[in-house]
């Protein structure tokens, strides 16, 4: 905070020193000025929906159903950053209610969508600002801004906000480019230069979507690397517990040999159930050992499993 008071201070000591007016400082573009018009809020009235052009409201459906879904996720990541930043425990389900409460009350007044804020947020923490009233002053200078319009911000210097936007982009820069080259693995610091590449060729929704996407694939492979058969035993290494007679018993241990019990684990999904099949061929084709004549799929340590995993359980019916 010193440093951005006493940067306005020098600011205004160097237009005094030079003799340069306010309204030069404005018309040469050092001043927020003319960049601002006088804005106030209009409340939304019930005619504003009578008049409003439904077809062209209705035609930004998709458009509008995306920013929700990207709200979403970048609230609960933000959540997250913030989480591991402050070294906190978030309980994310009130931190999602509270602001579907407060977008609701937004929408309500012609605001628009929001979440909690990464970067203010990682600043104030920062500069050791970590109370409650750090966002009920925010708050309250935007409501200031809100009523009172934009003049209050036409004498605010522009290279103050560029430098402090510089700060945040330099600061989060050399956390996950120059510090992530020895935090980070190989393959996840791929990820976050290409999706910092794409961010800066294309835009933030467009690195989001990378970004998303490509974790999506990554985590794909790295499950369907997980063994889905947690043992594999023959049914003469392993029985039931139920007591039967001599006879049975003996027709049990003759056909054990010829039992392939496969103990699975796991989530079952595609990336896993074809691996889950190849072992199940690779017994059949085994001729070093006796046929395959029953096979017992045991699903105790299964947490679940998608519709590509029965269409495997099929296949393997048909083999």
């Amino acid at each position: 905070p010193s440093i951005l008071i006493g940067a306005i201070l020098l600011f205004y000591l160097l237009m005094l020193m030079t003799g340069t007016s306010v309204d030069e400082a404005i018309q040469h573009g050092f001043l927020l000025g003319d960049t601002l018009r006088e804005l106030h809020w209009q409340p939304l009235h019930l005619r504003s929906l009578l008049v409003a052009d439904w077809s062209a409201i209705l035609g930004q459906m998709g458009n509008i159903a995306i920013i929700l879904i990207l709200s979403a996720i970048a609230l609960l990541m933000n959540v997250s950053a913030l989480e591991l930043a402050r070294g906190l425990d978030v309980n994310l389900n009130h931190e999602l209610q509270t602001a579907g409460y407060a977008n609701i009350l937004s929408g309500l007044f012609g605001g628009m969508v929001g979440y909690h804020a990464l970067n203010a947020s990682a600043l104030s923490a920062r500069l050791g600002a970590r109370s409650r009233f750090v966002g009920i002053i925010a708050g309250v200078l935007c409501l200031v801004v809100l009523f009172a319009g934009t003049s209050l911000l036409v004498y605010f210097p522009k290279l103050i906000l560029g430098g402090l936007l510089l700060f945040l982009g330099m600061d989060f820069l050399y956390d996950w480019v120059v510090m992530g080259w020895s935090k980070l693995n190989p393959l996840d610091y791929f990820v976050v230069i290409l999706i910092l590449v794409v961010i800066a060729t294309t835009g933030y929704l467009a690195g989001v979507a990378v970004g998303l996407a490509v974790m999506i694939i990554l985590f794909v492979i790295n499950y369907s690397r997980v063994e889905v058969v947690r043992h594999a035993v023959s049914g003469a290494e392993l029985s039931s517990n139920v007591e039967r007679c001599e006879r049975k018993r003996q027709v049990l241990k003759g056909f054990g040999e010829q039992t392939c019990i496969l103990q699975l684990q796991g989530f079952i999904f595609f990336g896993t159930s074809d691996k889950l099949l190849e072992h199940i061929r690779a017994r059949l084709s085994d001729t070093q050992r006796l046929p395959v004549r029953f096979i017992t799929l045991d699903f105790r340590h299964v947490s679940g499993l998608d519709s590509s995993a029965v269409f495997s359980f099929v296949k393997c019916r048909q083999i």
